[in-house]
């Protein structure tokens, strides 16, 4: 099956609130706080790692982390949006940047590293995105502000 890029459903869209209420929650029981909605959250997502706060076995919740790191994105970088990939192995949310092929997984780019064990810098990993998106753009002939 080639892979299709959709645009997301209404139980799509409710798994990914259902995915940031589950990390707000967390917060909330783990850190005394929960999330705001804006750049805090980086913080919160690495102030969650840094306590522990989940294992490498819990995959769906470290990809909650992911769509919260994925709000993120979409708020920091012009012309994305949330899409649905589907290919043979199933249907994972991505962002699109507008209606190019070009896609952003953030669902796992936390989960990933925590479940190979390696450390995450959340701030340093976002500004490493951003600043390959920007590239990206650049070659693309897009203005970046």
């Amino acid at each position: 099956m080639p892979q299709q890029i959709l645009e997301l459903t209404g139980d799509d869209t409710t798994r990914l609130s259902d995915q940031f209420a589950l990390v707000h929650q967390l917060a909330l029981s783990t850190l005394g706080r929960g999330l705001a909605q804006d750049e805090s959250d980086l913080g919160v997502l690495q102030a969650l790692l840094d306590a522990g706060a989940l294992t490498r076995e819990q995959t769906y919740e470290l990809q909650s982390m992911g769509v919260v790191f994925g709000f993120r994105l979409l708020s920091a970088l012009e012309g994305l949006d949330w899409a649905i990939v589907e290919d043979e192995y199933g249907r994972d949310p991505a962002l699109r940047y507008l209606d190019t092929s070009i896609l952003l997984f953030p669902l796992t780019m936390i989960s990933k590293r925590v479940e190979a064990g390696t450390d995450v810098d959340v701030a340093g990993l976002f500004r490493t995105i951003c600043d390959g998106f920007d590239d990206v753009r650049r070659r693309m002939g897009v203005s970046v502000s």
